[in-house]
């Protein structure tokens, strides 16, 4: 698990290595896969709101992030 959904959202993640799943946990939900070179994060990030959605990591995934 890198976030879960209706978190707090000072973070803001890209993908280096992997890929990552996006699902909405209160409608079961699933709605994309993420991998290299991607950004996920970024609405609660710029908006200050919690998170709209969980991310999973599906396999080995490498991060860098950015934190305010």
């Amino acid at each position: 698990l890198i976030f879960d959904e209706g978190n707090s959202g000072s973070e803001i993640y890209f993908i280096s290595k992997g890929v990552v799943a996006l699902v909405q946990n209160s409608t079961k939900t699933f709605i994309k896969e993420l991998g290299a070179n991607e950004i996920l994060g970024e609405y609660s990030f710029f908006t200050n709101k919690t998170r709209l959605c969980s991310a999973w990591s599906k396999d080995f995934t490498e991060t860098l992030v950015l934190s305010w």
